[in-house]
């Protein structure tokens, strides 16, 4: 079992670091020292595996149990650890099968980019093209081939020509007076809104990464994704009528 200075070299880096950072660096070396083995909770987090804990912490040893307590809930709550079966404590627990897949830094990086994106609330279509860009770090393609994607939904529900790309082809598709998908029961103001919806977004934040960066943060890219997925779900729900 890895004694807790192999996880964390000194107390103070430990007390400094958020319970997202601690959590992954304990299942790193869990992983690496003791993968398959039911891990106690409790025997961890008062004194260590090892029970060097004390001694390690010295007059810090409640902020140390509290830190690490941190990690560990972390590492639950993202189902990284789970409850060993047949065990009635309920203090035994696992590495999870996706727990086990997460063994290096660049691992739990591109997993917390995953879990930054939310992806299970995206439009599976949509997920299946962004995700992987997301997860890599590559944030403007990701965000290209998702307004990419509204823009071929959008000429495939409206059965326009492929020629028609971009902001033409939204103002043609969502033209408030005869296009395809405008919805006819909405006042003309909003019904012009939502064209201007559709090609302001096209415009903005499709065109532009052929030039110039478009969603070059996580935060950024995310929100830009959600975006392009709530205009699809705008498509589906169009009337779609001559």
């Amino acid at each position: 079992m890895p004694p807790i200075t192999d996880i964390f070299p000194n107390v103070d880096t430990l007390l400094q670091l958020e319970p997202e950072d601690i959590g992954p660096l304990i299942l790193q070396s869990l992983n690496n020292v003791m993968p398959g083995q039911v891990l106690h909770r409790c025997n961890f987090v008062s004194s260590g595996f090892l029970g060097e804990l004390p001694s390690y912490a010295g007059n810090r040893l409640r902020e140390v149990q509290g830190a690490l307590c941190e990690g560990w809930a972390w590492l639950e709550r993202e189902g990284l650890l789970t409850l060993a079966p047949n065990d009635p404590s309920g203090n035994a627990y696992i590495i999870s099968r996706r727990g086990q897949q997460l063994r290096t830094h660049t691992d739990f990086e591109a997993f917390k980019r995953g879990s930054l994106l939310g992806h299970r609330a995206l439009e599976p279509l949509l997920a299946q093209k962004v995700v992987h860009l997301f997860i890599r770090g590559d944030y403007d393609t990701a965000v290209f081939q998702a307004f990419k994607e509204v823009e071929v939904r959008t000429r495939e529900k409206a059965n326009l020509p492929a020629d028609k790309l971009g902001v033409d082809l939204m103002r043609e598709a969502f033209n408030p007076e005869r296009g395809i998908l405008t919805n006819k029961a909405l006042p003309k103001g909003e019904r012009e809104a939502c064209a201007h919806l559709f090609a302001g977004a096209i415009g903005l934040f499709k065109n532009p990464t052929s030039h110039r960066h478009v969603g070059s943060s996580a935060d950024e890219a995310k929100e830009l994704i959600f975006l392009a997925n709530y205009l699809l779900r705008l498509v589906e729900g169009s009337p779609a009528t001559p």
